[in-house]
């Protein structure tokens, strides 16, 4: 079993963005079960706005589903998102359905983004990958 790692300066940054009018929502591929357990250890869902999670969408990333059911339920315009992922093939998905991209190698690298959008204090919507520093890469 693999256990969910908090990560406060992420979880900063994002409570920021949020305090300037962003929207943060997750994507998330995860069983019902492990995001159950991620969330209450992490904490996640204090600063998400809502989300979509595979297991209850019956969609996993980068299926196209799975971006336009997190669109629909949110209504937003895939042109104002800003997707975080750490896997090229999602990465590659939220570009084919109109999103901004990040592919997120390192803590250090998002939170440099996450910085970034901060200083730039341009608005839009934040969909971040909700996944464990140990999960299993395929």
């Amino acid at each position: 079993e693999r256990m969910p790692v908090p990560r406060p300066e992420v979880r900063k940054r994002i409570e920021k963005l949020r305090e300037m009018g962003y929207k943060a929502y997750y994507l998330s591929n995860y069983s019902k079960y492990f995001f159950d357990i991620h969330s209450k250890q992490t904490g996640i869902l204090e600063y998400m706005d809502g989300g979509v999670l595979s297991a209850d969408v019956h969609y996993i990333k980068p299926e196209r589903e799975i971006y336009e059911i997190l669109f629909e339920k949110y209504s937003l315009n895939p042109a104002e998102c800003l997707f975080f992922d750490d896997r090229e093939t999602n990465i590659i998905g939220g570009k084919n359905v109109g999103m901004a991209t990040f592919l997120v190698n390192s803590q250090e690298g998002m939170i440099k983004r996450l910085d970034e959008l901060i200083s730039q204090n341009k608005i839009c919507k934040i969909v971040l990958v909700v996944k464990s520093k140990y999960s299993k890469r395929k």
